[in-house]
């Protein structure tokens, strides 16, 4: 399957804002994250999404 870089960079921006991001971060990380497979550097690309996300929800659970 290929999917667009914008359209990757605005599902990325949706995911990591589900997992209580806010303000620029949402963006930031998308675009960092794609630009990141877009250099060849896949270690760093789109696949540390998972590990963003669980950083995130640990984080809204102890604000809580």
């Amino acid at each position: 399957m290929i999917i667009s870089h914008k359209n990757l960079r605005t599902l990325t921006k949706e995911i990591v804002t589900a997992a209580g991001s806010i303000g620029d971060e949402p963006q930031l990380v998308s675009d960092n994250l794609v630009e990141a497979n877009l250099a060849g550097h896949d270690s760093h690309g789109i696949g540390m999404l998972p590990r963003y996300v669980e950083i995130g929800r640990a984080s809204c659970r102890e604000s809580v």
